[in-house]
């Protein structure tokens, strides 16, 4: 039996590429077909103006899918890069900014210690203050690394340093700032002491400022979380609380109070008046038990029998 012929349309004509450029590649005269997983590929010998030869995908040089070698969106991340040249972190000076191992990311920079060594090193790593030497500083080491302590040194730092850090528009977005004594590991251990408990973290005393040794101290879970913007603070008898901490010393709900202040009652009489008593209304009288009796004899409970009263009738 004859096999019918294939209604296959031809494959189109391979269009010679060599002499173009894309981009900053020149493609060179050879070609050649690679197979990857298992299919034909049409590849052609380019060189970068860089001078980087690799082989690239047809497709990818005409549809503009490449244009370099990776050399134009280095170039592009180095202008963009924040220029750290001459300032000083710890020991290290800035000189200037140096090229990234092939194949690495991240900005580097060449420093120059003041035991006079030059190094190159990361700009994350040298904002956020992980590196401070060249590496002279090592037989000095505090022996406090990743202490619980120096966990929270080194967090506080980065939020207020490093704008990529988690928090960062609430803290150093905000212009709160670590003073310059804190700049030393040891000297912020010889200012705020050792925790006294697991569950003390760093607080701000006052949390619209800077972190310096009159402003912090070791704070409870609790103390952390009635020290906050959103907090209101009730002030009575020379004491200065929150709705939760009152609510504690007077044995009722934090609800309770803030239901006072939402019915009209100034805060610091929120927290003074004994719960179980009603305030004073204003223009009140003292037929209260009286007003309750025509309400019942009505069949009405005392709100809606003021209401009627108003629209009219008379007890």
């Amino acid at each position: 039996m004859a096999t019918p012929h294939s209604t296959r349309a031809p494959r189109p004509p391979v269009h010679d590429l060599t002499g173009r450029r894309f981009g900053r590649w020149a493609v060179t005269g050879r070609w050649e077909r690679v197979r990857l997983n298992g299919k034909p590929v049409l590849h052609w010998e380019c060189r970068c103006d860089c001078g980087t030869v690799k082989l690239v995908h047809s497709d990818n040089l005409t549809g503009g899918k490449t244009t370099s070698c990776g050399c134009h969106m280095r170039e592009t991340l180095h202008a963009r890069a924040e220029d750290l040249a001459g300032q000083t972190f710890g020991l290290l000076t800035v000189l200037g900014r140096t090229d990234a191992p092939e194949g690495e990311a991240g900005a580097r920079w060449m420093c120059r210690c003041e035991c006079g060594n030059v190094t190159v090193k990361k700009a994350a790593y040298l904002k956020c203050g992980d590196t401070k030497s060249c590496g002279c500083l090592l037989p000095r080491r505090h022996g406090k690394y990743n202490t619980p302590e120096h966990r929270a040194w080194h967090n506080m730092r980065t939020r207020c340093l490093n704008p990529k850090a988690l928090g960062w528009e609430s803290y150093g977005g905000r212009g709160i700032a670590v003073c310059e004594r804190w700049d030393d590991f040891l000297t912020f251990l010889a200012d705020m002491g050792p925790k006294p408990s697991p569950q003390h973290t760093l607080d701000r005393i006052d949390v619209n400022g800077d972190y310096c040794p009159e402003n912090c101290r070791w704070a409870t879970p609790e103390e952390q979380g009635n020290n906050k913007r959103n907090v209101t603070l009730i002030e009575c008898d020379g004491l200065k609380l929150s709705a939760a901490q009152w609510a504690r010393r007077l044995g009722v709900t934090p609800e309770a109070i803030r239901a006072r202040i939402a019915r009209g009652d100034e805060p610091h009489e929120a927290v003074s008046r004994p719960f179980g008593t009603r305030r004073k209304m204003a223009g009140a009288t003292c037929a209260t038990a009286d007003c309750a009796a025509a309400a019942f004899s009505r069949g009405l409970c005392v709100n809606c029998y003021f209401k009627q009263r108003r629209k009219g009738f008379t007890s």
